[in-house]
């Protein structure tokens, strides 16, 4: 089977392979003696395009559920990465309207600047534990995974947006 970039779609190959690895923060409970689940974690670098990537993905569903275990909220210097990061696209974003979208948003750890400042925004975030701290925070923020189709919605109800964000994607 030949893999091919998620970015550019240049056939790419894994320049090394770590095995069957379970998912990160998956953390097991005492007793708990179902089979884990496990993927062929595989890295490549495309030729075409240098993207960084895996070349087999993880199911979406098993790495992001109700019980996504890491919340980005809980390390200050995460906090404080975030703030200065959103505070470096708030100034170039448009004076009228602007709108941020942020894929894999997680707690609202960045977008709760942009909902400080007023600015319209949107997290969209497939793990719906920590999509509700987000809300709980004042993130507006939708339970899904960011699709083609979930672009043309968001587009649709919101207007094309000023800036999309997406920190910490790359699963492992």
């Amino acid at each position: 089977m030949t893999h091919r970039c998620l970015v550019c779609d240049t056939p790419i190959a894994p320049f090394m392979t770590f095995g069957p690895m379970p998912l990160g923060n998956g953390f097991r409970r005492p007793g708990d003696s179902a089979p884990e689940y496990r993927f062929e974690m595989e890295p490549a670098v495309c030729p075409g395009c240098t993207t960084f990537q895996l070349v087999r993905q993880p199911a979406p569903e098993q790495m992001f559920h109700g019980e996504y275990a890491f919340f980005s909220g809980t390390s200050r210097r995460m906090g404080e990465h975030f703030a200065g990061f959103a505070e470096s696209v708030r100034r170039e974003l448009p004076a009228k309207d602007p709108f941020v979208a942020e894929l894999g948003s997680n707690d609202g750890i960045m977008l709760r600047n942009f909902a400080r400042w007023g600015v319209r925004h949107l997290g969209i975030e497939p793990s719906a534990n920590v999509a509700e701290a987000a809300r709980a925070a004042g993130v507006r923020t939708m339970v899904a995974f960011f699709s083609p189709g979930k672009a043309r919605e968001i587009r649709s109800e919101h207007g094309p947006a000023s800036a999309i964000l997406a920190a910490n994607v790359m699963c492992h």
